[in-house]
């Protein structure tokens, strides 16, 4: 969806179009004086500055998003790793540049499709099933690692899907510094809200540090082995300031644990990005341009990250889900596009938008497609990019935007003052407030107060929806587990038992260590191990179990 470099920028009147607008290109700034038209200027540099500059609000590029729009990656992934292997192709037929894989609960919770006591039921349910790297194998087959880069929402046992990644660029004879995309690998995050953790914190963040110092050693900058997360929390019911605030401090303790480790601000920094919800329109762009603030300021002022990759914030965004509505589900593609402009306008460098039928089904291909499309057509066709940060300078934007970094930095000393992040989520303060904010909400919607077209708004006027049933799909479970199982069977049949074994042994000796992990948890990978033989019965012994407050 680029452009050519030469293209002309201009309304469908032929205005051309400046790159972007400041006080000095309206028509009656020459009625100024001299002083106060030099005193304006100053105060746009001070207080706004330019695209691409310092401390970034109105975006890390000098020229946006004019050439080469945001990432489209749709969040994909169900029954088996075939079956979404035909999902992946199929969104790359739409356009789409940028694959984001979802992975089943039990493959989450770092469990096996065969292990009855965690998976019956849930095996490819709400995402893709994969237990070994032959699994790996057949979810990106005929898909260039090299050509397109991937992300992976998977948390607790990341460092395994980081060696499949790993090992299958190897298999596809791509070297490692050209590898492009994301793993989420956020266990602080997973302990706020998402709870798909096991091991004590400071055991989950040297996971994390081991695949930060790895990348380090052994990957170019463009793929990012952390990705904070605060949409798991926005969709618990975090207001905006608290998602930023959360995220933002949860990145920071990881970025200090690795700076503990003796690793480099800028090499660390530069390989962290965020991920982001967005909710509604003005809130999340005011919310996106302090993150961009907030993160420039802290890890020059606080960390000394002086580069220009380390200082400027990358962040993913997903639409609510929350937000959509199985009454009248239509509604749901007006919420989607406009939320999806609210991304684009506040900088975001990729983008997926939920399939307006996910409330009710897994999403069918023609609501998928029209997900695509609507980025396609709110980037590509309606030309919204062509300005770069076209709301900067907004009276209503800036006071937003400065209003969320007030709230955000409000919680940033009070988790100061409980000794940090780790602690505070330890004692379950981030998860308190968060839960207090979102009972605080539901009840404004039950009462009203915040109007849901089509449910406590303007619901009932024109009779019900008339729904093709043919419109939702479900996931035979049943028949996908068994299939599974069998897939799964015959990779541990024809594996090699005594690699295996000694794949396993030589991780736990590690792990009783300080070595990193990587290469170990590689080699069991390379030889077979599922995520369960790597996750809960090799490391969790070592590493012991723990739940947070409440849990």
């Amino acid at each position: 969806m680029g452009k050519p470099k030469n293209t002309r920028f201009e309304t469908l009147s032929g205005i051309e179009l400046k790159t972007f607008y400041g006080p000095e290109d309206l028509p009656h700034f020459e009625d100024f004086s001299s002083e106060t038209k030099k005193e304006l200027v100053e105060w746009r540099r001070k207080y706004l500055g330019r695209p691409g500059e310092f401390p970034y609000p109105r975006g890390i590029y000098e020229e946006g998003y004019r050439k080469q729009l945001p990432t489209i990656r749709q969040f994909c992934g169900e029954r088996t790793a075939p079956y979404t292997n035909e999902l992946l192709h199929y969104l790359i037929g739409l356009g789409e540049k940028g694959l984001s894989v979802a992975y089943d609960a039990v493959t989450l919770h770092g469990r096996d499709s065969d292990s009855e006591d965690w998976s019956l039921g849930y095996v490819g349910k709400d995402g893709v099933a994969v237990d070994t790297l032959d699994d790996f194998h057949d979810l990106l087959k005929g898909i260039s690692l090299e050509k397109y880069s991937l992300s992976q929402t998977i948390n607790f046992p990341a460092i395994v899907f980081f060696s499949m990644y790993l090992a299958e660029a190897k298999a596809q004879e791509i070297p490692a510094k050209k590898l492009r995309g994301t793993i989420q690998s956020d266990i602080l995050k997973e302990v706020i809200k998402q709870k798909e953790y096991r091991f004590p914190l400071k055991h989950g963040l040297r996971l994390m540090g081991d695949m930060m110092e790895y990348s380090i050693m052994n990957l170019n900058f463009g793929f990012y082995p952390d990705n904070a997360s605060g949409y798991h929390m926005s969709e618990g019911g975090a207001s905006a300031s608290q998602e930023l605030a959360f995220t933002l401090k949860n990145a920071f303790a990881f970025i200090e644990y690795c700076l503990e480790r003796g690793m480099n601000a800028n090499d660390v920094m530069g390989r962290v990005s965020l991920f982001f919800n967005c909710k509604g329109t003005w809130e999340d762009i005011a919310k996106f341009r302090a993150a961009r603030r907030i993160w420039a300021t802290v890890g020059k002022e606080k960390y000394g990250a002086a580069s220009y990759r380390a200082l400027a914030l990358k962040f993913h965004v997903q639409n609510s889900g929350a937000s959509f509505r199985s009454e009248e589900a239509r509604n749901n593609i007006q919420r989607g596009t406009l939320q999806c402009l609210a991304a684009l306008l506040g900088g975001a460098q990729s983008v997926h938008i939920n399939s307006w039928n996910e409330t009710s089904s897994l999403p069918t291909r023609e609501a998928v497609k029209v997900s695509v499309r609507t980025q396609q057509i709110v980037g590509e066709e309606m030309h919204n990019m062509d300005i770069v940060d076209v709301l900067g300078g907004s009276f209503a934007i800036e006071a937003l935007t400065w209003e969320m970094e007030k709230r955000a930095t409000d919680y940033f000393k009070a988790i100061d003052e409980m000794g940090g992040m780790l602690k505070a989520i330890e004692l379950g303060y981030p998860q308190f407030e968060i839960r207090k904010t979102s009972l605080e909400e539901a009840q404004r919607m039950k009462n009203g107060k915040i109007p849901v077209v089509g449910v406590n708004t303007h619901s009932g006027e024109a009779g019900g929806d008339s729904q093709d049933d043919n419109e939702f799909r479900r996931i035979i479970t049943l028949e996908v587990h068994e299939e599974q199982k069998k897939r799964l069977a015959k990779v541990k049949k024809e594996r090699d038992q005594s690699r295996v074994a000694r794949s396993l042994e030589r991780l736990s000796s590690e792990a009783k260590g300080n070595a990193n992990l990587v290469e170990p948890v590689l080699e069991a990978v390379e030889a077979r191990a599922t995520v369960e033989e790597i996750m809960i019965k090799t490391l969790e012994p070592v590493f012991g179990r723990w739940r947070g407050p409440g849990d």
